[in-house]
């Protein structure tokens, strides 16, 4: 299990990638603190709930990103669970 606050200023992103785990399903659940002002939006292939700030996926097999923030600041509070 894991806990991470991100932070995503003007100018940053995340590339569409998966977050392979050989040994165990990895699942993610996201909950936005903070939108950024513009951009920052997070896209997934496959999520399993997406409820407003809310968006639980297995980040081993969705494809995911986070698009280009173009003014602000977006923070996420990301829980990760290996079973």
């Amino acid at each position: 299990m894991d806990a991470y606050i991100l932070k995503y200023p003007t100018g940053s992103y995340l590339p569409s990638h998966r977050d392979p785990l050989f040994v165990a399903d990895h699942y993610r659940c996201n909950v936005v603190l903070q939108h950024a002002d513009e951009g920052g939006r997070f896209i997934c292939d496959k999520t399993i709930l997406k409820v407003g700030r809310l968006a639980i996926f297995r980040s081993d097999e969705a494809t995911h990103e986070v698009t280009k923030v173009i003014r602000g600041t977006r923070l996420v509070l990301s829980l990760g669970l290996a079973v």
